[in-house]
C-alpha cells in the first residue's frame, strides 16, 4: 500500500470514529420518557436513569398512585433524603399521584426531594405529603426543606402540598431558584417559614397559602434578608403567627388576610381581607385544592388580558382562566367559572327552599294527625 493509500485509510478510519462517537453522544443526549409504576422502588429506579443522562427527561407517574416511601433513601449534607439526589433536568407529571412518607410512628423522618446545585426539577399535577425533618433545632440547610431542598432551579405547577414539617421551610428551603403556580399549602409546619422559607430567589403566581403555621413567623412565606421574593396573585391566609416575613414584592392583585404581608391597597392588592375559602377536597383536576367561596372577595379581581397578567391561561384544575372569557381572573390557585359562582348560590336558595316546603308539608300532616287524632 503506498503512502498516498495509508493516509487514506488513516483518515477513513478517524471519519468512521467521529460519526460513532457523535452517535452514541446523540443517543445519551435523547431525552427520556419513563412510564413509572404503582411503587416506591420504580419511582426510585425512575429518577437514576433519568440522573444518568445529559437529556430533560419526563417521569409520568401511574395515575392516582400513592408512592409511599419508609426509609430514607440517602443522607448528604443538607439532610436525609427518601428520594435519589436531583442531578439531572427532571420534570414529573403526577396525573394525580401522591409522593409520601409513611406515617407510621416507627418511620424516620426525611424529605422528598433534594435538587443540587445547576440541576433542574419540575413538579406537576402531583400531592407532597408527610414528608419532616427535626424541628426542634433551628439548623439550615440539615432541618430545613421539609418535603425539598433547593439549591439548582425547582418549578411548580399544579400541585399541592400538605402536612409536611421542618425546622425551616415546612415544604421548600430555596437557596436557587424556584417559580410555582397554580398550586397549593396548606397545614405545613415549621418554626420558620411555615410553607416556604427563602434564601435565594422565588416567584409566586398564582398560588394559595392558607392554615400554614410557624412557631417563630412566616407561617405562610419567610423571606432572608438577601433574598428575593415576589409574589402576583397570590393568596395567602389563616396561616400563623402570620402570612409573611420578610420583604415581599408586591406584583400586584395579591391578598393577604393579615398586614404582615406588607402590601396595603397598593398594585390593586387587598389586605387585611377574609377571602373566605373552603376546605381542601376534591374540587377536579388531579389534586385537592381549596375553592373560594361565591361572596369572596377574591373573585374577578385579576384583569383577564393577557392571561390575567402573568400568562397564565390555566388554574390548577387546568380550567381555562379566566372564566367565562372577558371577565377578570380570580385570585389564587383556583378559577371559579362565573356558571359555578351563581350554581353554588343557587343550590344554596334551592335547598332553602326544598327545606322550608318539607316543613310545611310536616306542618300540614302534624295539623292533619291532630285534627283526625292520630298524635300519640
Amino acid at each position: 500500500m503506498n503512502r498516498w493509500a495509508r493516509r487514506g485509510s488513516r483518515w477513513l478510519r478517524a471519519l468512521l470514529l467521529l460519526c460513532a462517537a457523535a452517535l452514541v453522544s446523540t443517543r445519551v443526549a435523547h431525552a427520556i420518557i419513563l412510564e413509572v409504576g404503582c411503587s416506591a422502588p420504580e419511582l426510585i429506579a425512575a429518577i437514576h436513569k433519568a440522573n444518568q443522562t445529559t437529556s430533560a427527561d419526563t417521569l409520568e407517574l401511574t395515575t392516582g398512585c400513592r408512592y409511599e416511601l419508609s426509609v430514607a433513601h440517602n443522607t448528604s449534607a443538607q439532610g436525609a433524603n427518601g428520594l435519589p439526589l436531583i442531578v439531572g433536568e427532571i420534570t414529573i407529571n403526577g396525573n394525580g399521584a401522591s409522593i409520601e412518607r409513611n406515617g407510621a410512628p416507627a418511620t424516620p423522618l426525611f424529605r422528598l426531594f433534594q435538587v443540587n446545585a445547576k440541576q433542574r426539577l419540575h413538579l406537576n399535577n402531583v400531592t407532597l405529603r408527610n414528608s419532616g425533618l427535626i424541628t426542634s433545632t433551628m439548623n439550615c440547610p440539615g432541618n430545613c426543606g421539609g418535603a425539598i431542598y433547593n439549591a439548582g432551579a425547582l418549578a411548580i405547577t399544579n400541585s399541592t402540598f400538605t402536612k409536611n414539617l421542618a425546622s425551616g421551610g415546612g415544604v421548600i428551603y430555596n437557596v436557587g431558584q424556584i417559580e410555582i403556580s397554580n398550586s397549593t399549602f396548606f397545614e405545613n409546619t415549621a418554626n420558620l417559614g411555615g410553607a416556604i422559607l427563602n434564601n435565594g430567589e422565588a416567584t409566586l403566581t398564582h398560588a394559595t397559602i392558607a392554615a400554614n403555621k410557624a412557631t417563630q413567623l412566616g407561617g405562610g412565606v419567610a423571606n432572608q434578608s438577601r433574598a428575593a421574593l415576589q409574589a402576583r396573585g397570590t393568596l395567602l391566609a389563616g396561616n400563623l403567627v402570620n402570612n409573611c416575613t420578610g420583604a415581599i414584592l408586591n406584583l400586584g392583585y395579591n391578598l393577604d388576610s393579615g398586614t404582615s404581608c406588607g402590601w396595603g391597597n397598593a398594585n390593586n392588592s387587598l389586605s387585611n381581607t377574609d377571602p373566605r375559602i373552603g376546605i381542601l377536597t376534591d374540587n377536579g383536576g388531579f389534586t385537592q385544592t381549596l375553592m373560594i367561596l361565591p361572596d369572596s372577595p377574591a373573585l374577578n379581581r385579576v384583569p383577564g388580558a393577557n392571561g390575567c397578567g402573568a400568562w397564565v391561561y390555566k388554574d390548577q384544575r387546568d380550567a381555562v382562566r379566566p372564566e367565562p372569557e372577558g371577565v377578570w381572573c380570580d385570585i389564587g390557585a383556583i378559577e371559579v367559572p362565573e356558571a359555578n359562582t351563581l350554581g353554588l348560590m343557587l343550590a344554596g336558595l334551592s335547598g332553602l327552599v326544598a327545606w322550608l316546603r318539607r316543613k310545611r308539608r310536616t306542618m300540614k300532616n302534624e295539623s292533619y294527625r291532630s285534627e283526625n287524632g292520630r298524635v300519640s
